[in-house]
């Protein structure tokens, strides 16, 4: 048997071969040595950078035609050019049906973008950047479903916060690839960026009650740090920017206020750092002014230019989120907001996200101008009014010394130091200010920028 299947092949091959009267052909014997070239590798996606200005967006207003029309049309009317859509807000919940399988299981979609496709086609349409704003460890979903995953609590079963809201745990690697896919899932979709928010451990309850089960030795910052540097390694095949909304607090402190919050180590993994600086977000007498809340433009400059020294030397870059909307029985309206923009235009930061949990946005703090801002921000880009303080020299007093007569003369020098603190220089851009205040440090001076 295996002999006559033997002679059937060698009929076969002979069928198919050329006889030995007609040669084989040029091309026939080019086809039988060419090597098929390999495909070449699809170019990976470019990050689209731009100078974002926009508004956060709730998924229930994304997902009404004309409430998502009305946000579209006030961005085609003014010089905001972005929208942020939460895409998985802190409840936990997902804005659209994702193809990632864990949120099917658990049900985490509510539905309140039935269309998503329709909401990518008309940002795409108006010339609207997407932003898809992900909520990521603040998650009672997934904390009630799978309970595996949760914070726990040292009084047995899960942690609650005082809103009685339950946490994913940061140390579990299963958090971080549920909150990674529903990220690819947006960027597949046509989301140009990543935004992650509560990306940080539990607060504003009994955290001295919290269990981390599979906890190792990383501190909370570490932890942050890993799963930034794993979620953007995930994300690079798909050429989206990545932000990362931060307590504006972060900056008064010189640790990570116990949420694993340190600026620095952040922008060693996104493009941009988003701290939420509203100044009815600070207590009374931080930064040394009596009401914060009611005084928007000091509250700001000082936390953003803290923010601004946190990140320099990084790649990352500063883009505020601002308040526009009352509180504690303080009003916000056009100067409000124009106020916290000055700030931030003095220092060089143009770019901004405005906040109102309603999505109801002041129109008139906006300019009608696509490539033009309100006149005093125009005037703020053009100002200089910082000046560095010398408060102590440190024990290197002649290098101090070299540095203040080289800004300000021999003469000068020997008034400012002999009586500290004394400003060196005055009329100064941010980021002269920022330069000449980092060659003090760098000395062993302490300084301020005022």
């Amino acid at each position: 048997m295996m002999a006559a299947i033997a002679g059937l092949a060698v009929v076969k091959i002979a069928e198919n071969s050329p006889s030995k009267s007609e040669p084989p052909t040029k091309s026939a014997a080019t086809q039988a040595t060419q090597i098929e070239p390999e495909p070449e590798k699809p170019k990976k996606p470019e990050k689209q950078f731009m100078e974002v200005r926009g508004l956060h967006v709730t998924g229930w207003i994304a997902g009404g035609k004309k409430s998502f029309g009305k946000l579209v049309d006030l961005v085609n009317e003014t010089e905001l050019n972005a929208l942020c859509i939460d895409i998985k807000d802190s409840d936990g919940v997902l804005s659209y049906d994702t193809d990632v399988p864990l949120a099917r299981e658990i049900k985490a979609s509510r539905h309140a973008i039935g269309d998503i496709d329709y909401v990518m086609k008309t940002m795409e349409e108006n010339n609207i950047y997407p932003i898809a704003r992900i909520a990521v460890f603040k998650d009672p979903i997934i904390a009630k479903m799978k309970p595996e995953l949760a914070v726990t609590s040292t009084k047995g079963g899960i942690w609650l916060d005082r809103h009685r809201t339950g946490w994913a745990n940061p140390y579990k690697k299963e958090v971080w690839d549920y909150n990674i896919d529903i990220a690819i899932d947006a960027a597949k979709r046509g989301f140009k960026e990543i935004q992650w928010d509560y990306v940080r451990f539990p607060s504003d309850g009994p955290i001295s009650t919290c269990v981390y089960p599979g906890k190792d030795g990383r501190n909370q910052s570490e932890v942050i740090q890993d799963f930034l540097e794993y979620a953007r390694k995930r994300l690079e095949p798909y050429g989206v920017v990545i932000s990362a909304d931060i307590f504006g607090l972060t900056s008064l402190t010189t640790h990570d206020m116990g949420i694993g919050q340190t600026v620095r180590m952040i922008a060693e993994n996104v493009d941009y750092i988003c701290p939420m600086v509203y100044p009815s977000h600070y207590a009374k007498y931080e930064y040394g002014i009596p009401h914060p809340n009611a005084a928007p433009y000091q509250t700001v400059r000082y936390s953003l230019g803290d923010h601004l020294e946190e990140v320099e030397g990084t790649k990352a870059k500063v883009r505020p989120w601002l308040q526009d909307f009352s509180l504690y029985g303080v009003h916000y309206g056009r100067d409000e907001v124009i106020a916290q923009r000055k700030a931030a235009a003095e220092m060089g930061v143009t770019e901004f996200l405005l906040w109102n949990p309603r999505c109801v946005y002041t129109k008139s703090a906006l300019s009608s101008d696509p490539n033009k801002p309100p006149k005093e921000i125009e005037a703020a880009l053009k100002a200089a009014p910082f000046r560095v303080v010398l408060k102590t020299t440190g024990p290197n007093k002649e290098s101090i010394r070299a540095i203040v007569e080289k800004s300000t003369g021999k003469e000068k020098a020997d008034r400012i130091l002999s009586s500290l603190p004394n400003p060196v220089a005055s009329n100064l851009t941010w980021k002269q200010a920022s330069q000449l205040a980092k060659e003090f440090r760098d000395s062993g001076a302490t300084v301020d920028i005022r």
